[in-house]
C-alpha cells in the first residue's frame, strides 16, 4: 500500500458512520421537553416523633432523550422523594430528590416544581375513654342495665399532629338496637370527634373497633308481702309460746313477675328459744327466697316473743287425711286420731277440730297395697302437741277397677214401626149404619 492512503479508509468509515447516525436519528429522533406527570412524592428520613400535616403533592418532569426511548418511560421508573432527616417541627420548604430508572439515553431537564412546602408537627400518642350514644330499643317488658354494661376494651390509643389530637372532645360510638330480650354483644367503631360534632379525620385510633355488651334483663316487678317470723328450740318446761311478732311486719321485694308471683311471705332467721320463761325481744335478719331480692336495703327488724306457762290441756278427736291420687281407692284404719293440746287458757279454750289439721303421706311413689304411716300434726301457734293416738296407722290403697264402657243400644228398625190408627179413619159412619 501507498503512504498516505489510509485517510481515505478512514474517511471512507468516518462518512459511513455519520451516514448511519442520520438515518437512525431519521427514524428515531432525539425530542427534548417530553413531561411524565403525577409522580408521587414519598418522605424520607423523617423523624419518628414528627408528622407531615399534609401529603406532599405531586411533582412533573421534562425529559429529553431518544423518542424510541421516551415512549418507555412512565410514573413507575421514577422515585420522588423529600429528604427530611434531621429537619425539625416548622415551615419548610424542601428540594425534590428525583431518581430515574429507565435508558441512558433519557436525561432529565426540569423538576416541576424542584421544591414543595412540608409543615412539620409534633406526634401526640393519648390514651382516651370510649363514650356511647344509645338508640336501644328492648321488647316490651325488658329493660337495659347500664351499670352493668361493659366495652371491651373501654379506652383506645388516639395519634396524630398535635393541633388535629388536641381538637378531638370525646372518643364514641352509637349504639343502635331493636327488639332486645336478652343480653348480646356488638362489634363497633369508635370515632373521634371535635366541640362541634364533627368527625376528625387526620388521627388515628388504636383499636378503632371495641365490644360492647348490652345486658338485659326483664323488668322488676315490685310486691310487699309480711315478715314470718321462725323460731327454733322450745321455752322452759312448762311454758309455752304464746305469740311472735315482728317490726317492721312486711317487706317489699322485686324480681321477674314469675319469680314474684310464687312469693307470698318473706320469713326471719328462726329465733332460738333457750328456756324462756318471760317474753323477750330479739334482732331480726331476712332470708330473702331464691329469684327474688329486696326492692330497699335490708333494714334491722325487731322480734318479739311471748312465752306464758301451760295451765290447761284438751283433746281432741281430728279425722285423718290423705291426698289420695284418683287412679286408687283408700281406707285409713283407724280413721280418727286423738290429738292432746296444752298451752295458755285463753288460747287452749274454744278450739275445735278445725284449728288443727291431721294427715298423712307416703314417702316415694305410691303403690298399691298396705302403708304402715305416722300421723302428722299442725297446731296453731303458741300450741303445743303433747301427744296423738294412734302413733300409726294403716293405710290400704287398692287400684280403682276399670268400669266398662256401655254398649249403646241399637238403632229402632223403621220397617218394625206400625202406623198409628187414623181417629177420622176408625170413626163409624153415623148416616152409613142408617141406610
Amino acid at each position: 500500500m501507498r503512504p498516505g492512503g489510509n485517510w481515505r479508509i478512514w474517511a471512507a468509515i468516518v462518512f459511513g458512520i455519520a451516514v448511519w447516525i442520520g438515518v437512525t436519528l431519521e427514524q428515531n429522533p432525539r425530542v427534548t421537553n417530553h413531561a411524565v406527570d403525577n409522580i408521587p412524592v414519598d418522605l424520607q428520613g423523617l423523624d419518628p416523633g414528627l408528622v407531615s400535616t399534609l401529603d406532599p403533592l405531586p411533582v412533573d418532569v421534562l425529559l429529553q432523550g431518544l423518542r424510541d426511548d421516551l415512549g418507555e418511560i412512565s410514573v413507575r421508573n421514577f422515585r420522588a422523594t423529600l429528604p427530611l432527616a434531621g429537619v425539625g417541627p416548622g415551615n419548610h420548604l424542601i428540594a425534590v430528590d428525583l431518581v430515574l430508572s429507565g435508558p441512558d439515553s433519557i436525561e432529565i431537564v426540569e423538576v416541576l416544581p424542584a421544591a414543595l412546602p412540608v409543615t412539620l408537627v409534633s406526634l401526640r400518642n393519648e390514651q382516651r375513654q370510649i363514650e356511647l350514644d344509645f338508640e336501644v330499643t328492648p321488647e316490651i317488658g325488658y329493660e337495659l342495665v347500664l351499670e352493668d354494661l361493659r366495652l371491651e376494651p373501654a379506652t383506645v390509643i388516639i395519634s396524630g399532629p398535635e393541633p388535629a389530637v388536641s381538637r378531638v372532645t370525646r372518643i364514641a360510638a352509637t349504639v343502635v338496637a331493636e327488639g332486645l330480650n336478652r343480653t348480646q354483644g356488638l362489634q363497633l367503631r369508635a370515632r373521634a370527634f371535635d366541640i362541634n360534632g364533627a368527625e376528625v379525620d387526620d388521627v388515628t385510633l388504636d383499636p378503632s373497633l371495641f365490644v360492647v355488651v348490652l345486658p338485659v334483663r326483664e323488668i322488676a316487678v315490685h310486691k310487699t308481702v309480711p315478715v314470718k317470723v321462725e323460731t327454733a328450740g322450745s321455752p322452759a318446761p312448762g311454758f309455752a309460746l304464746s305469740e311472735t311478732s315482728v317490726t317492721p311486719f312486711s317487706v317489699e321485694i322485686k324480681g321477674t313477675a314469675a319469680a314474684v308471683a310464687v312469693v307470698n311471705e318473706v320469713r326471719t332467721e328462726p329465733v332460738v328459744l333457750r328456756g324462756q320463761r318471760e317474753a323477750g325481744t330479739f334482732p331480726g335478719r331476712l332470708v330473702v327466697p331464691a329469684g327474688v331480692e329486696l326492692a330497699l336495703p335490708e333494714q334491722d327488724y325487731e322480734i318479739n316473743v311471748n312465752v306464758t306457762p301451760i295451765d290447761s290441756v284438751v283433746a281432741l278427736a281430728d279425722a285423718i287425711e290423705f291426698e289420695r291420687p284418683d287412679d286408687y281407692v283408700s281406707t285409713i284404719s283407724p280413721a280418727v286420731a286423738t290429738i292432746v293440746l296444752e298451752g295458755p287458757s285463753q288460747r287452749v279454750f274454744g278450739l275445735t277440730p278445725r284449728d288443727v289439721a291431721t294427715w298423712i303421706e307416703i314417702e316415694g311413689p305410691t303403690v298399691e297395697g298396705v302403708h304402715i304411716l305416722t300421723p302428722t300434726v299442725r297446731a296453731p301457734a303458741g300450741i303445743q302437741v303433747v301427744s296423738v293416738e294412734p302413733v300409726v296407722v294403716t293405710l290400704t290403697l287398692t287400684a280403682r277397677p276399670i268400669e266398662p264402657e256401655p254398649e249403646p243400644e241399637p238403632d229402632p228398625d223403621p220397617e218394625a214401626e206400625t202406623a198409628a190408627p187414623d181417629p177420622e179413619a176408625a170413626a163409624p159412619d153415623p148416616e152409613a149404619e142408617a141406610a
